[in-house]
């Protein structure tokens, strides 16, 4: 199921260069999509680093729980959506990538993963 849902965002969303599913340490559990990048290991680790700066920050805010973050660079665009507080899904779109398309399809992946994930 997991592969199934990464390998579904990366044909579905036009412009997807990798869907990888993380743990919030930073260790990627699966992955679906290009398999040489700018280490895939590293942006999953610098991206969950994020969330958890995005979490305190949010807590001492009192502006809830973060579910989605983005960053949009001139080499494209970072998306990671939570789907538990354990995981998260992670998709890097190259530049002209359907943002929206990307952002709806992680809402529905997420929506399939998290039973498995939550067990």
């Amino acid at each position: 199921m997991l592969d199934e849902a990464l390998a579904s965002l990366v044909e579905t969303v036009g412009g997807a260069r990798v869907a990888l599913l993380v743990g919030m340490d930073g260790v990627i559990v699966s992955s679906a999509g290009e398999s040489s990048g700018p280490g895939w290991d590293l942006v999953a680790a610098c991206w969950t680093d994020l969330e958890r700066r995005a979490r305190l920050a949010n807590a001492e805010t009192g502006l809830g729980e973060p579910v989605e973050l983005i960053m949009t660079s001139e080499q494209g665009v970072v998306l990671l959506r939570l789907v538990t507080r354990e995981y998260g899904l992670l998709v890097v779109l190259a530049p002209g990538g359907s943002l929206g398309r990307a952002r709806f399809e992680l809402r529905k992946a997420a929506s399939r993963v998290r039973p498995e994930l939550e067990t």
